[in-house]
């Protein structure tokens, strides 16, 4: 009679079946998760060897395949690329352009509302203006020009 116990301790021993719920099956799958990547990851690996020498087995060095598609990549234009895109360059450019002369036009109006904010300011001191921060002002009399403050 041989038991396996036996190589394992050096006596002899019986070795019992556990009960099923003393199996730790988190560790189990752990352990068979850890088995499988290892193993998806050798064969990863080794098909995509057999790939590349199948496709590259032809030529000698990879860098002359990188030269080739660096010069193809350079060679491509921006003409090249929007045509491919199918974008309507110049209806943007016209709009991009009637864009900044509204802009233009509205700070050159900002700046002319402002100039007459301040003219009214000094014309009409008595009343209540917004400033170009939106603050609104109320001017305050000046207290030299009060009458009880006049000393004789």
């Amino acid at each position: 009679y041989f038991d396996l116990g036996d190589l394992v301790e050096g006596d002899h021993a019986n070795i019992y079946p556990s009960l099923w719920s003393e199996v730790n099956y988190d560790y189990l799958r752990a352990v068979s998760r850890e088995f499988y990547m290892s193993l998806a990851i050798t064969l990863t690996h080794s098909l995509t060897a057999s790939v590349n020498h199948f496709f590259l087995g032809s030529v000698n060095n990879k860098a002359e395949i990188q030269k080739q598609l660096l010069a193809e990549t350079r060679a491509i234009t921006e003409d090249t690329i929007l045509k491919s895109l199918d974008i309507p360059v110049e209806y943007l450019l016209h709009n991009a352009n009637k864009t900044r002369i509204e802009y233009e036009d509205a700070g050159d109006a900002l700046k002319t509302i402002n100039v007459l904010a301040n003219s009214l300011r000094r014309s009409v001191p008595s009343q209540d203006f917004l400033n170009s921060d939106g603050t609104i002002t109320t001017p305050t009399s000046n207290p030299a020009s009060s009458v009880d403050d006049i000393s004789v």
